[in-house]
């Protein structure tokens, strides 16, 4: 029986994968975004898409403090898309979605490593589903799903934000972290 394990990241290759520099994420450890780390930082597929999000967060103008509940459950959500492709293992497996699922519900019982956080309980049920666009309207509104249009459209709900949005697409955001770490699974006897 084989099980099945996330790779780990170094800082540097953490750096490579999601644009967020060495310096940067010790000045996020110092101001409490991230946890601090005895010894070399590791980083597995959900670290890393936490990473992803935040910073992309960041670029548009959105700080780590205000990101941090909701950037969690869209990294569990590009995790679970980017575990659907066969890129995602070492090796090629008879029945991937059982190991995908098996890897997500483990994962989804744990904090991240690096900032503590849980995949809030109203996410769960996003993990194997896994929306494929998500957007951040404020740290009071956020939404993900698979059209474009109707959350667009939730948008123009009375006592919706009228604030600008920064919309992510989930899968592409898979496809990228697949493209720059590689093989995210590693099987071990």
């Amino acid at each position: 029986m084989t099980d099945a394990h996330l790779i780990h990241f170094s800082a540097g290759e953490a750096n490579r994968i999601t644009g967020l520099t060495p310096v940067m994420q010790r000045d996020w450890r110092r101001r409490g975004f991230l946890l601090p780390v005895e010894g070399r930082a590791s980083f597995n597929a959900f670290d890393l898409s936490d990473l992803k999000i935040m910073k992309l967060l960041a670029d548009g103008g959105v700080g780590p403090a205000s990101s941090r509940a909701w950037k969690r459950a869209v990294a569990y959500s590009v995790v679970s898309h980017a575990l659907k492709s066969p890129d995602a293992y070492e090796v090629t497996l008879g029945n991937s979605d059982e190991t995908r699922r098996s890897i997500l519900r483990r994962y989804s019982q744990e904090p991240g490593a690096h900032t503590g956080e849980f995949l809030p309980a109203n996410a769960h049920h996003m993990i194997l589903r896994a929306p494929r666009f998500a957007i951040w309207w404020g740290e009071e509104r956020a939404s993900m799903g698979d059209s474009l249009d109707e959350l667009h459209g939730s948008r123009n709900q009375p006592g919706a934000p009228t604030i600008p949005g920064i919309y992510l697409d989930i899968h592409g955001a898979a496809t990228d972290l697949l493209r720059d770490a590689g093989h995210l699974v590693k099987l071990e006897a």
